[in-house]
């Protein structure tokens, strides 16, 4: 029983990694738009504001990977928690999730099309 509770205990430390990288990027992604879209208004430049795309949509997947992993954690943390009536492996029948980096990114892009779409 001490076994798993370390487990959760280490699953709950690598969820608490996640979100904070999570938040931190996002901290990251406005200040560093802040700081190209105000060059842009000060050389009246407007190719500073298409410049600023560039990072908010590597952030943006960078953020939407952070997310994967941490629901994919979440994941084995209650697949840890229902093996707890179960004697013998730590976690024998943990889920194993299937979506790829690329699939996530195809349905990123897919919604940032969209807003595209809408906005022009």
């Amino acid at each position: 029983m001490d076994k798993k509770l370390k487990h959760l205990e280490l699953i709950q430390n690598a969820i608490n990694r996640l979100a904070n990288s999570s938040f931190f990027l996002k901290g990251w992604t406005v200040i560093f738009v802040a700081a190209v879209l105000g060059f842009a208004t000060k050389d009246s430049k407007p190719m500073y504001v298409w410049l600023a795309a560039i990072p908010t949509v590597s952030f943006w997947v960078l953020d939407g990977f952070y997310l994967n992993q941490e629901k994919r954690f979440r994941r084995l943390y209650d697949a840890v928690v229902t093996s707890f009536s179960t004697p013998g492996a730590l976690c024998a029948s943990c889920p194993v999730t299937t979506i790829t980096m690329s699939e996530l990114e195809i349905k990123r892009f897919a919604f940032f099309n969209q807003t595209l779409s809408l906005c022009g």
